[in-house]
């Protein structure tokens, strides 16, 4: 069996890694090597109930209660019940952690980490991992998914060259880097979700877009300021040093204070001068400042909240097959419904492992096999165009990012088609916005100005498949 997982990250490597080790042979399609991958930049590391303080029940009612309690119950349980396959995984591929961090939203501290740059250290172990099992890495970016009758055929890339595999696996991330100011990978656009789309297929909760309260932007990039920080005591405070929103409250709410603050014209800060052992505990984070020109040991840094997770896309069943037959989704591409309305910080590293691990596992159950056809369907265009990907970044901060309103979001929508733009963003950014538009309420990482309360009625999941959302 031939099998090709698009996607070089967390879950991509998890899902290649035991793929091979049945023996299997496994491609990666991936650009920019171990780095290039949002998994590259997790800092604080992965939620895992395994303390003798802690337990699966207490995990559960954390990440239920983040997630607005919209989340799937029955995912929530079987992801997290998996954690400790997950540790033994890394266990015995020689990786360890160092220490374990409390992060908002949790009961108790259950996120392990590695000196707060706990991604770097996952994804060079991982790496070196593949290379070794024999994993061929190959530099292409993919255009289009190869279907037919509701069969994944292959894909085809950019310069038009097609690939035809028993299996395909997507594990190309989220669409974060939509918008003006993101956390992860430039290749997060979603691009692979869309096209789905465009299959027929379904993608669920795509309106829920999770941002991270505290990132330095600079002129280079968005550094991201891991949650453990706030944790260690770090505070969150205006320009006249007051705290106005407790810094282990869940994300959303951190955002959207902070975000309330900047639109108001107050500069807000994250503070870091009560962490005095911050070099040798958070060495990347102090090592990246300091090149900034800023000494967090004796001055706030500046801050803005920054796209960071995207918890809606691709429908899967509980062991991450698609709709359509020999096509596999795993980690943040999935609509999985584990994180509800609101991902609770850490367990999307925990499900890219538990992900990976049980779609190899399905793989190996169903052993599909390619099916051969003479006509076949495709969303390839030879000249494509992101021209307007700046101009699209900039809208969707401004008019569907923390805060949004109908007004909001048809104004987005009007835009939209004058933009030049690729169909599979297209499409992607209609379904954000018809989702958000047709969830009149507030719920989790989804607030509406104009209706900014919870309503009973709409506590269902969101499914969007060509131009329709449904509640």
């Amino acid at each position: 069996m031939k099998i090709a997982v698009i996607g070089g990250g967390l879950a991509g490597l998890t899902t290649a890694i035991s793929l091979a080790r049945y023996g299997y042979e496994v491609h990666v399609y991936h650009i920019g090597g171990y780095s290039g991958s949002s998994s590259y930049r997790i800092q604080a590391g992965i939620a895992m109930a395994l303390s003798p303080n802690d337990s699966l029940e207490l995990h559960v009612y954390d990440t239920l209660s983040v997630g607005r309690f919209l989340n799937d119950v029955e995912r929530v349980w079987f992801t997290l019940s998996k954690a400790s396959e997950a540790y033994d995984f890394l266990s015995k591929l020689g990786f360890s952690f160092e220490s374990i961090e409390l992060e908002a939203g949790h009961s108790v501290a259950r996120t392990y980490s590695v000196k707060g740059a706990t991604g770097i250290y996952l994804m060079e172990k991982l790496y070196s991992v593949a290379r070794e099992e024999g994993i061929m890495f190959v530099e292409k970016e993919i255009a289009s998914l190869i279907t037919s009758d509701r069969v994944c055929l292959g894909f085809i890339d950019h310069s038009g060259n097609e690939y035809f595999y028993d299996v395909v696996v997507i594990a190309t991330g989220g669409y974060t880097a939509l918008y003006k100011y993101f956390t992860g990978s430039p290749n997060t656009l979603g691009w692979l979700i869309g096209d789905y789309i465009l299959h027929g297929g379904t993608i669920y909760d795509p309106e829920f877009i999770q941002f991270h309260p505290t990132t330095y932007v600079s002129e280079k990039e968005t550094l991201l300021l891991t949650e453990a920080l706030r944790g260690r005591g770090a505070r969150i405070i205006d320009e006249n040093n007051e705290r106005f929103v407790d810094e282990l409250a869940p994300r959303d709410i951190v955002s959207r204070k902070i975000y309330e603050k900047l639109l108001e014209g107050v500069k807000v800060y994250l503070d870091l001068t009560v962490i005095k052992d911050l070099p040798e505990r958070f060495p990347r984070v102090y090592e990246a400042l300091r090149k900034e020109g800023i000494d967090p040991l004796n001055k706030p840094v500046p801050i803005t909240p920054a796209a960071h997770y995207s918890i809606g896309g691709i429908s899967v069943d509980l062991y991450y097959r698609s709709e359509f037959k020999n096509l596999y989704v795993v980690g943040e591409a999935t609509g999985s419904g584990l994180h509800g309305a609101n991902r609770l910080a850490g367990n999307s590293g925990l499900e890219c492992i538990v992900s990976g691990l049980e779609t190899a596992k399905t793989i190996h159950r169903d052993k599909p096999r390619l099916e051969k056809t003479s006509s076949y369907r495709t969303f390839y265009e030879p000249d494509y165009s992101i021209g307007d990907l700046g101009r699209l970044r900039d809208l969707m901060w401004g008019l569907a990012g923390i805060i949004r309103d109908a007004s909001s979001l048809k104004k987005l929508l009007e835009e939209i088609d004058s933009l030049n733009i690729p169909r599979q963003l297209n499409i992607l950014v209609k379904a954000i916005i018809s989702c958000a538009y047709t969830r009149r309420e507030s719920r989790g990482v989804h607030y509406r100005r104009d209706y900014p309360y919870m309503r009973s009625e709409f506590k269902r999941r969101s499914r969007y498949r060509i131009d329709k959302c449904i509640i």
